[in-house]
């Protein structure tokens, strides 16, 4: 069943006259879901790739759905290199209301963020190292892990930890790197014009993809 409370299925279900306009999507891939511009974008080409299915990370992504939501990504990765700059990707794992975590919405989403010549994310401790984002949903066993970390690094790997429970953990580190250490809070600095320049430049270059 699909939450009726969550804006990420909203916008999925295409109930645009109702959202506003940061949750239109920019991105739809049939059975891969959408991108919807990230709030919090302390520089432009911030987005946000959710899956079709309403789960919790996409460690819980169903397998049927990882070659849909892979397309997805690599979507909306071309576009944000070519109309920005390299993407930095990362995921904060496994929202769950009766555990703290470092996960804030409870439907999984990976962030594509135009800063990976910028910004080096880290971990206390790592897991598991993988070659790339495919290779980790590859892994039958991903389906075990219900709250962690994940950030790519400068070569494209895929690092997997586990979380430290700490609220944005990733958008902390990006936020100091970027030069604003006190604005990793996307809800308190949404920094909408940066939102609005990435809408407005990747609008007029995706069209032909919201079809799928």
């Amino acid at each position: 069943m699909t939450p009726v409370d969550c804006f990420v299925c909203a916008a999925r279900c295409e109930q645009v006259p109702s959202l506003p306009w940061y949750d239109v999507p920019v991105h739809r891939v049939r059975r891969g879901g959408v991108t919807l511009v990230g709030v919090g974008a302390i520089v432009p080409g911030y987005l946000l790739a959710c899956p079709e299915p309403h789960v919790r990370s996409l460690a819980a992504l169903p397998r049927s759905m990882v070659d849909p939501f892979l397309s997805l990504v690599d979507v909306a990765v071309a576009d944000l290199t070519r109309e920005f700059a390299s993407v930095l990707l990362f995921e904060h794992g496994g929202c769950n209301a009766a555990v703290h975590t470092s996960a804030c919405i409870d439907h999984a989403h990976l962030h594509l963020w135009a800063i990976a010549g910028h910004v080096t994310l880290t971990l206390p401790r790592y897991w598991q190292t993988y070659p790339d984002l495919r290779a980790f949903l590859g892994d039958p066993r991903r389906a075990e892990l219900r709250s962690y970390l994940l950030h790519s690094d400068q070569g494209g790997s895929i690092m997997v930890g586990p979380d430290v429970r700490t609220p944005q953990f990733f958008r902390r580190q990006v936020a100091a790197q970027l030069g604003h250490p006190d604005a990793w809070d996307y809800a308190a600095c949404p920094f909408e014009q940066c939102m609005r320049d990435t809408r407005d430049k990747l609008t007029g270059a995706v069209g032909h993809h919201h079809a799928g």
